[in-house]
């Protein structure tokens, strides 16, 4: 599904960061940090098994759950 909404965000020429389970442990934080700070970011995309606990997205105004944790 991450997959798809890049691509769409991509098309659109959206500013975005992206949190999986293959984003390094070191890199979490930073992205986090990345989206709360920079204004210009518009979307954080991440999967709930990879970024369910100990996020922090201040910077948010709107969240949009669109993944099925099966």
């Amino acid at each position: 599904m991450l997959d798809i909404l890049e691509l769409f965000l991509n098309y659109h020429g959206y500013t975005y960061v992206r949190l999986d389970g293959t984003t390094q442990i070191v890199q979490r934080q930073m992205l986090m940090e990345r989206f709360n700070s920079d204004e210009k970011i518009f979307v954080f995309i991440l999967s709930t098994r990879a970024g369910g606990i100990g996020v922090n997205l201040t910077g948010a105004d709107t969240v949009i759950f669109y993944d099925s944790d099966w």
